[in-house]
């Protein structure tokens, strides 16, 4: 994966896991606020998507490539 990926990954992972602890804080200790759920809910999506990128892409990035080989391989056959 591309370094400028992993590093805005790391960032997205780091400050959403963060401003999401704070969050779920407050919604434990403090369970009269419920305005924060939706806002702990888009720091879980966030995590996620940061997870997807750090974890997922290298693998997809792979499969494209091996896949992108093999029909290379198979033109070549054909011609």
């Amino acid at each position: 994966m591309d370094p400028v990926y992993r590093r805005i990954a790391w960032i997205l992972l780091i400050s959403s896991s963060a401003v999401g602890g704070i969050i779920m804080y407050e919604l434990v200790f403090h369970p009269e606020d419920r305005g924060l759920a939706p806002f702990g809910w888009m720091t879980l999506a966030t995590q996620a998507i940061s997870l997807f990128f750090f974890f997922g892409a290298p693998r997809i990035e792979r499969w494209l490539k091996e896949r992108e080989g093999r029909a290379d391989h198979e033109r070549r056959l054909q011609d």
